[in-house]
Formats: C-alpha cells, sequence, structure tokens
C-alpha cells in the first residue's frame, strides 16, 4: 500500500496553496493547452473518487503561474461538460507531445490524493496514457516516480 499520510500532510497545509507550481512545463505553454490541460486534469480530479481539498490545493497550485483570467470553476465545470471536440483538441495539443508525460504525472499526483486508490482510477489514466501513445513502460515508469515522490522515497 503507498503511503498517503505524506502527500496528504503536504497538501492539506494551507500555505501550499500560496506556493504554485513555478516551474511547470506548462507555464511556457500557449492559452490554448493551459486551457486544455486544466480542463481535462480537472476531469480526472472530479471523476476519480470524488472531489477533495487535497485534489483542490493541487489544481489552484497549477493554476496560479499561468497567468490565466480564467478562475478554477471555469475549469471545473468545464471538467463535467467534456464534448468530443475537446477531446479532438485535448489529442492534437499533447498526443506525441513532451506535456503528455507531465499531464500524466499530475493525473497520477490527484489519483494519491485520494484515499482509496481504487483499480479503476488507475484505469481510467491509463486509458488516457493510451489515447496519448504513451508507452506501457513509460507510463509503469512515472507511476514509480509518483510513487517515489508520495512516499518521499528515493530507493524507489
Amino acid at each position: 500500500m503507498m503511503n498517503y499520510n505524506n502527500l496528504h500532510l503536504a497538501l492539506s497545509q494551507a500555505k501550499n496553496t500560496i506556493f504554485a507550481f513555478e516551474s511547470h512545463p506548462l507555464v511556457k505553454s500557449s492559452d490554448l493547452q493551459k486551457t486544455t490541460y486544466l480542463t481535462f486534469l480537472a476531469s480526472v480530479a472530479i471523476y476519480t473518487d470524488g472531489f477533495s481539498k487535497e485534489k483542490l490545493s493541487f489544481l489552484q497550485r497549477l493554476l496560479k503561474p499561468l497567468n490565466l483570467e480564467t478562475e478554477l470553476a471555469f475549469f471545473l465545470q468545464a471538467g463535467k461538460n467534456i464534448t468530443l471536440a475537446d477531446v479532438t483538441s485535448f489529442l492534437n495539443c499533447f498526443k506525441g507531445q513532451p506535456l503528455a508525460d507531465n499531464f500524466l504525472l499530475d493525473c497520477l499526483m490527484l489519483l494519491f490524493c485520494n484515499r482509496k486508490h481504487t483499480p479503476e482510477n488507475f484505469v481510467y489514466v491509463a486509458e488516457f496514457a493510451e489515447l496519448l501513445e504513451v508507452p506501457l513502460e513509460k507510463m509503469e515508469q512515472l507511476l514509480l516516480l509518483v510513487q517515489a515522490i508520495v512516499q518521499q522515497d528515493n530507493t524507489i
């Protein structure tokens, strides 16, 4: 079982909402990529065992340095109402692109914000990996990376 406590403590402390993910590669992306990325990441946050304050904090920390005039509530609503056109836009923006790996990492981090880690959640993220044509071996490496981050274990 993966250690939830380290991530839970880090994300639930109020001071963490102040510190944005300034060095996230999404910061240097186009507004279309930022909007699409956040919409789909919000959908993962919503549809994987419900929404939590830890997930909200994670999304706020990602949104803060992007300099978008759009509020997080917009992305949460858009994440609930994704259309086929949105999926096409998502694939056009990220399929075969380096940001696809970041998207999957962020998805996995959101999963670890949950107290329960259900197989269905990992299947949901694996479906994104398949759509983005990320090889299974790379997905396994991303999962191990997130596990190492969550458990704060550099031996993984």
